[in-house]
């Protein structure tokens, strides 16, 4: 987000907000984007496809590049990462290496869970005041709660690839391919530290009734 009043200037009407979910494509466009470049799918793999990119544009347009002479559409998509390839060197160039170390920290670290919730991404960076001090300078006195949703906050304004999960309240799902680029990224980087993120997002999880 710019540092700009947004609050005021959406009271206002003064401002218009066109999010990655608005340019996202939908499954007709994206079919049709496929059809202009001769890669006929069936309706399950579209279907695939979607759930795969949630919609990206850069992210479709790699996918069709890899379909090209394919006999095996459905495991060429099945097969589709973000964790390498051309979707991996874009995905590394463009947005990973432009965060600051300690934003990048926290996305790899983060990455191991498929819903990131305030609480657990706590447990997986560390106390929320020194996180939340360190990425956008929040106030040391505010409750732990606070500061870790502000933080989830912050992390979300800072990259496209987090979406809101649906059903939820301050909660953010990575965008499929990012988060392949993610998790590989941390295994090559600190392997040793994998199981322990996974320990501990279990622990916190499951201390919260989310056995499943």
């Amino acid at each position: 987000d710019p540092t700009l009043h947004l609050a005021r200037m959406r009271l206002d009407g003064a401002v218009t907000e066109i999010r990655m979910a608005d340019l996202a494509f939908t499954e007709l466009e994206a079919r049709t984007f496929l059809d202009r470049a001769g890669i006929r799918l069936r309706p399950g793999e579209v279907a695939t496809l979607m759930e795969r990119t949630g919609g990206w544009p850069a992210g479709i347009r790699f996918a069709a590049m890899s379909l090209v002479g394919r006999a095996d559409k459905a495991e060429a998509i099945a097969q589709l990462s973000g964790a390498d390839g051309n979707v991996a060197e874009y995905l590394f160039a463009e947005v990973l290496n432009q965060q600051s170390p300690a934003m990048r920290e926290v996305l790899l670290r983060s990455s191991i869970v498929d819903t990131l919730r305030p609480g657990l991404l706590e447990a997986l960076t560390g106390s929320p005041t020194d996180r939340a001090d360190r990425l956008h300078q929040a106030d040391q006195a505010d409750h732990a709660d606070q500061a870790g949703r502000r933080t989830v906050d912050v992390i979300a304004r800072g990259t496209a690839f987090l979406l809101p999960a649906p059903g939820t309240s301050g909660c953010y799902r990575y965008q499929p391919l990012f988060r392949d680029l993610h998790r590989a990224q941390l295994a090559c980087e600190q392997p040793p530290l994998v199981p322990s993120l996974h320990l501990a997002g279990a622990g916190w999880l499951a201390e919260h009734g989310e056995l499943l």
